[in-house]
């Protein structure tokens, strides 16, 4: 790996993709999501109790909303948050690391599959990605990172390195614990490498495969009693229709492996979440099309070799994350799928050159075509995709912010409930005490019922957290915050208010309302 990195065209691949991913990670996503609220203020809890925010002692799994949240990230959160505070930069800035290493690591296992020049483009590939890019600068998970390198070691335990194949079963088993997608997505990979690899796999010292085998055991074991969140987010969970349920799933399953490989959502549109990519682009920029249409070529002219046994699988089978969940498409769930995508369009990068490199006049169209294209993703994500007040669950901060200084004026201060889960941002940006909250959240916090989706929190102190009803009950003296609609909603029901402040979104339009009544 030390050699990998004195490549001088790679240290500038690994630059610009540090470039991309670790400016203003505290402002740009523009607000903290509720998931990296809760991500960081458990590693705050463990760093300061050494027990989660509910009272649980070292997990492995983390309660959090009650949605159970693969421990990993949250441990390699701790120690950032040790040095700089409980904050958004340390919450995020793991995943941005995470981010350039598996550049790294994708440039080392492109360069054992097939040869240099195809590594380069693949690291050039996934340094710009208009959907890794997104994906590390937000606290996601690492799941990425730790396949390449389960890969790339693997692929050097091929080569007489028994001993590497530890370091891959390492990365393999703690992958695990880093997403509920990589409970799917890990062992599918890392059967098909055993299989398609056998020849040479056999090779290695079975006392090598034993212990390999040992220590992926002992990370999957605990993720085995934890799947109970897969079978809550599965279709299997939910009944079928009239067709009969061998019917109705195939549909199902199938209707999900055609979306995620649509034209609309790898080139136009993405998935739902607006906060997985930019508005408008897809995980690939319509230049991509171009060199994934080589990739393609250059994949049937290689014939049936092992390597494109291995794209080909994990292009199809790296779909289950998302075909067998409820969303159709979600793409943090499939992100291990752009592997093979990558390393196809790195193909036919380098086929595109080898046909073209005589043309300077083509080339330099197809390089300001693309830059245009880059710069239009640029544009989407850096300035228009802030806007969008619901992707980023923009203002709690700012209502922190502002009823903090006057918390204590008042007996009771109301806040809609919501599935934003406010009491996280509460936590968070108050830095509340965890041994304090670990106190109390049994008698706060409220299960779902169904068992379906998550809990809520009723208060924390005297901030209530309430879905604000003012034809039922309002309350003298309290302090309310909604948002605008709501209050709006509220009006016909009582109108006698004083409004106290309001939190403006990034567009400066009001977002929510302070009101007390009086």
């Amino acid at each position: 790996m030390i050699k990998i990195l004195s490549d001088k065209k790679i240290f500038i691949i690994i630059l610009l993709a540090a470039i991309l991913r670790l400016p203003f990670l505290d402002s740009f996503p523009p607000h903290l999501r509720n998931d990296e609220a809760a991500l960081g203020y458990n590693a705050y809890s463990i760093l300061e109790t050494a027990r989660d925010e509910h009272g649980n002692f070292l997990p492995l799994i983390f309660k959090a909303f009650g949605d159970w949240k693969m421990g990993l990230y949250i441990y390699l959160i701790v120690p950032f948050v040790a040095m700089l505070g409980l904050n958004e930069v340390a919450v995020r800035l793991p995943y941005a690391l995470a981010g350039i290493v598996s550049v790294l690591f994708l440039y080392g296992v492109v360069l054992e599959l097939f040869n240099k020049r195809t590594a380069l483009a693949a690291a050039f590939l996934i340094s710009i990605s208009p959907l890794f890019v997104p994906m590390s600068r937000g606290a996601w998970d690492v799941t990425v990172g730790l396949t390449l390198a389960g890969i790339y070691f693997f692929l050097l335990a091929l080569k007489d390195k028994n001993l590497f194949f530890l370091l891959s079963s390492f990365c393999f088993g703690i992958s695990l614990l880093s997403s509920q997608a990589a409970k799917l997505s890990t062992p599918v990979i890392l059967v098909l490498l055993i299989i398609i690899f056998f020849k040479d796999f056999k090779k290695v010292s079975i006392r090598i495969i034993l212990l390999g085998f040992l220590i992926i055991f002992l990370f999957a074991f605990p993720v085995i009693l934890s799947f109970s969140r897969i079978t809550t987010l599965s279709i299997f969970s939910y009944p079928s229709s009239n067709e009969g349920p061998i019917v109705y799933y195939t549909k199902a399953i199938l209707s999900r492996v055609f979306n995620v490989y649509s034209f609309r959502t790898l080139f136009l549109k993405g998935d739902l979440n607006p906060q997985h990519g930019a508005p408008d682009i897809g995980p690939f920029l319509l230049m991509d099309t171009i060199f994934l249409l080589f990739g393609f070529i250059k994949v049937i002219q290689m014939g049936f070799t092992k390597q494109v046994l291995f794209i080909l699988s994990l292009l199809f089978l790296l779909t289950l994350p998302s075909a067998l969940t409820i969303e159709k498409v979600n793409l943090q769930r499939i992100l291990t799928l752009f592997i093979p995508f990558l390393l196809i369009e790195a193909l036919g990068m380098v086929l595109f050159w080898e046909k073209i490199k005589q043309k300077k006049w083509f080339l330099g169209i197809i390089i300001t075509l693309y830059i245009s294209n880059y710069i239009y993703f640029l544009d989407q994500y850096i300035i228009h995709g802030p806007k969008k007040n619901d992707a980023w669950q923009y203002g709690y901060k700012q209502i922190i912010e502002k009823i903090s200084p006057i918390q204590n004026q008042y007996q009771k201060i109301i806040v809609q409930q919501g599935l934003e889960h406010p009491y996280i941002f509460f936590l968070f940006y108050q830095k509340y005490d965890p041994a304090k909250y670990q106190a109390q959240v049994s008698q706060v916090f409220i299960p779902n019922k169904d068992g379906k989706d998550m809990g809520l929190v009723s208060g924390i102190d005297n901030i209530k957290f309430e879905y604000i009803d003012w034809s039922k009950k309002v309350e003298q003296g309290v302090l309310y915050i909604m948002p605008v609609y709501k209050l709006e909603q509220q009006t016909k029901f009582y109108s006698d208010y004083k409004i106290v402040d309001e939190v403006k979104d990034l567009n400066g339009l009001p977002l929510f309302i302070i009101v007390e009544i009086i």
